[in-house]
């Protein structure tokens, strides 16, 4: 684990100690954890705000309940408490057969917590963006408008959301810590298997074969598609495009790791592919 993860890691399980309950102070805890570590103190507002996400959460009802978004005109996290309790109420209804009772409030604790690490991650990109760092992270979120189209073009934000780098890496990362946490606690595999399968998914999503046999483009590569179809971009202006996708797949494929090409969205290979739909853990069993 890493410095970061052992942090937030004493915060959820002193919270199942102590009151059982997660509040505004949880959620300070987290986004003072995340900034600090991440040398970005004072980037926002490191109060969160409850308030109501029915016009700004990405997320719908049911397990990605309305809980938080960041809002990049106010610099701000915001979350929802009835959100919290619509989670809640989602996890017993579904999950309760593969936890037992006093392990549900940890399943609630750690998906919260996934959450507001999702929503920082955003906070992370826009500071990336709008600093212009010079990594492959900024420079693919840059020129595919990532931070910006949500607001632009909210329909064309939601008819892509599953192909959209910012969110993509928001959940990758995120579900990373909470795997990494769950990694070093000794806990029913249950949580393992519920955590490592929403992360094995999410690397997978956007992926598909229906072009090539062999190979996928990629959800990253599609965007782009997607941005110059509507106008949004030139071939000129997509940090690693290519039209002809076959000679895509030979550069990025010599240029980065299976890793960082699944973690991208960028062309990976059917093999590729097929190696880490395997290395999925098994279903979750009942307690």
């Amino acid at each position: 684990m890493t410095s970061m993860e052992k942090d937030i890691c004493s915060l959820v399980f002193n919270q199942l100690r102590k009151n059982k309950r997660i509040d505004t102070a949880f959620i300070n805890e987290i986004i003072y954890i995340y900034l600090s570590h991440k040398h970005m103190e004072g980037f926002i507002k490191e109060n969160v705000d409850e308030t109501n996400l029915q016009a700004c959460s990405n997320y719908k009802k049911g397990e990605g309940a309305a809980i938080a978004a960041f809002d990049p005109k106010n610099k701000k996290i915001v979350y929802s408490e009835e959100g919290i309790k619509e989670l809640n109420y989602y996890l017993q209804r579904s999950y309760s057969p593969a936890f037992k009772s006093d392990d549900m409030f940890l399943l609630l604790s750690l998906y919260v917590t996934q959450i507001i690490l999702h929503e920082l991650e955003h906070v992370s990109q826009f500071k990336q963006t709008t600093e212009k760092e010079d990594t492959l992270e900024s420079k693919l979120l840059s020129s595919t408008k990532c931070s910006e189209i949500i607001y632009i073009d909210y329909p064309f934000f939601q008819r892509n959301y599953q192909k959209d780098l910012s969110e993509r890496l928001a959940q990758i990362r995120s579900f990373t810590t909470i795997t990494n946490i769950i990694a070093e606690e000794d806990l029913h595999n249950n949580f393992n298997v519920f955590f490592n399968n929403k992360l094995i998914n999410e690397k997978l999503r956007g992926f598909d074969f229906n072009q090539y046999i062999y190979f996928s483009t990629g959800p990253t590569l599609d965007y782009m598609d997607e941005l110059i179809k509507n106008g949004y971009a030139s071939e000129d202006s997509l940090y690693l495009y290519k039209k002809d996708k076959e000679k895509a797949l030979l550069e990025l494929y010599g240029q980065y790791s299976t890793s960082e090409r699944v973690d991208f969205g960028l062309p990976i290979l059917k093999q590729e592919y097929d190696q880490l739909n395997e290395s999925k853990p098994k279903q979750l069993v009942r307690v």
